[in-house]
């Protein structure tokens, strides 16, 4: 309908299904008004270290999303994502790696959320 929320177009629906609402409340929470993906911290310093502090299904959505070239490797497509991200979001080059280890990761990635936040912007790349 032209909307740029789906909340704002399921008032006119006139559904009272609680799928349809659960539906769009996952789609509003992941994508913002210009169909940007909204990435967590942990999914950013995935695609950034091409370590996987997410899940790597959810880290192959994100690089199928933002790089989508069939032809290239997976290495080419994070290569990509991490200059995008070098470029848009500096405070991911004053992150070192190196000291997150097996048994402080969660701390670590705790404290840089809190530092940082916990909420990018990721769009599809040329």
């Amino acid at each position: 309908m032209g909307h740029s929320q789906l909340s704002t177009t399921f008032i006119y629906t006139h559904s009272n299904e609680d799928k349809t609402l659960d539906a769009i409340s996952v789609f509003d929470k992941y994508y913002n008004a210009k169909g940007e993906v909204i990435t967590t911290f942990n999914q950013m310093l995935s695609l950034y270290t091409g370590i996987n502090f997410a899940p790597t299904k959810e880290i192959d959505d994100l690089l199928k999303y933002a790089v989508n070239n069939a032809e290239e490797d997976r290495e080419n497509k994070l290569y990509k994502i991490h200059k995008y991200i070098d470029n848009r979001y500096p405070i991911f080059k004053k992150i070192n790696v190196e000291e997150i280890d097996f048994n402080n990761v969660w701390d670590k990635l705790e404290y840089y959320k809190e530092k940082y936040g916990n909420e990018f912007i990721l769009i599809p790349l040329p």
